[in-house]
């Protein structure tokens, strides 16, 4: 298990991101955050994903939202990645996030040396996006889909 602080990383993260989500990813969110009609989060997720870069492979797993007032929200990830090469590993983490929207959602996970970025909307009670693992240099190290289902 590795440790970093939730939503802290550098700008040029943030700007990566952007650029990105500018550039044809379909799972980016809109800037604004507007806490009327928010769709709350609170309760345990099953998380399954697919890394499309970096060292490929699944990931399956829960997030687990604890906390939500107004637009913000935090929890805990917890996820086994299994490497295209076949080795596992446990990764897991607080959880910070914000809504960008009535069912669009932006959530930080807290992986030590990267944070996990993970951007979704929310239809019904599953969870569709995109996640990306930022370095503390601001370069994207890893990204993936990734689709969570409400128990």
């Amino acid at each position: 298990m590795v440790h970093i602080s939730p939503l802290s990383r550098p700008r040029k993260a943030i700007l990566t991101l952007m650029v990105a989500c500018t550039s044809g990813a379909t799972a980016c969110l809109p800037t604004s955050v507007g806490p009327e009609g928010v769709t709350p989060l609170e309760g345990q997720w099953d998380i399954a994903g697919q890394a499309t870069s970096g060292s490929g492979g699944t990931l399956l797993g829960t997030l687990t939202v604890q906390n939500s007032a107004n637009s913000g929200f935090t929890g805990a990830y917890d996820v086994l990645v299994t490497t295209g090469q076949g080795q596992q590993q446990r990764v897991s983490g607080p959880v910070a996030g914000r809504a960008a929207g009535a069912a669009a959602f932006e959530f930080d996970v807290n992986l030590g040396a990267t944070t996990r970025r993970h951007v979704a909307n929310n239809t019904a009670d599953t969870l569709r996006g995109s996640w990306f693992d930022v370095g503390a240099t601001g370069a994207v190290e890893a990204s993936g889909s990734f689709r969570a289902v409400r128990r």
